[in-house]
C-alpha cells in the first residue's frame, strides 16, 4: 500500500509528465491502491497546485488528435466525453484550433487510405472509404461533400 505523500509526489510527478485529466489521475490513483477519499484530496491538491487543468487538458487533446492523429471533430468530441471534460472546455478547446484546412485534412485522409488499399474492388471502396472517415471522426456533410467532388471511385 502505498502512503498519502507518496502518492501526491508520484501523482505531481505523473501530470507533470504530459498532460492529464481527472479520469486518467483517478484511474492510475486506483491501480497504485489509494484509497477514493484519498485520491479525490490528491486531485484537489493538484488542481489548486497548477499540475492538473481540465482546459489545457482539452486543448491539448483537442490539437494533438487534430493535427497529429488527423481525427475529425466527432471523435474528439466524443472521446472528450468519455473521459469526463466539461462541455464548456471542449467548445473552448474546439474554438482554440485553426479548423480552416478541414476539408483538405479529410481529403489527405481518404486518398492515404485509397492509396493504402488500392486491392479493394471498386464495389466495396467506396462504403470502406466512407467507414474509415467515420470512424476517424468526420461528420457526414463534410464526408458526402468529399464523395461528390470525388465522382466515381
Amino acid at each position: 500500500m502505498i502512503t498519502y505523500q507518496e502518492a501526491l509526489q508520484k501523482a505531481a510527478k505523473y501530470c507533470a509528465y504530459q498532460e492529464r485529466c481527472q479520469f486518467e489521475l483517478r484511474r492510475k490513483l486506483r491501480s497504485w491502491g489509494v484509497s477514493e477519499p484519498d485520491a479525490e484530496t490528491i486531485i484537489a491538491e493538484l488542481i489548486v497546485q497548477g499540475f492538473l487543468s481540465e482546459q489545457r487538458y482539452a486543448n491539448a487533446f483537442v490539437s494533438g488528435k487534430y493535427h497529429l492523429k488527423s481525427w475529425g471533430r466527432g471523435k474528439i468530441i466524443l472521446q472528450l466525453r468519455q473521459q469526463g471534460i466539461s462541455e464548456r472546455c471542449i467548445k473552448e478547446a474546439l474554438a482554440a484550433v485553426d479548423f480552416s484546412d478541414y476539408a483538405e485534412r479529410l481529403a489527405h485522409t481518404a486518398e492515404k487510405w485509397l492509396r493504402t488499399h488500392a486491392d479493394v474492388p471498386s464495389q466495396q471502396r467506396f462504403w470502406k472509404l466512407r467507414a474509415h472517415l467515420y470512424a476517424k471522426g468526420f461528420e457526414a456533410d463534410a464526408v458526402q461533400a468529399y464523395i461528390d467532388a470525388q465522382g466515381d471511385f
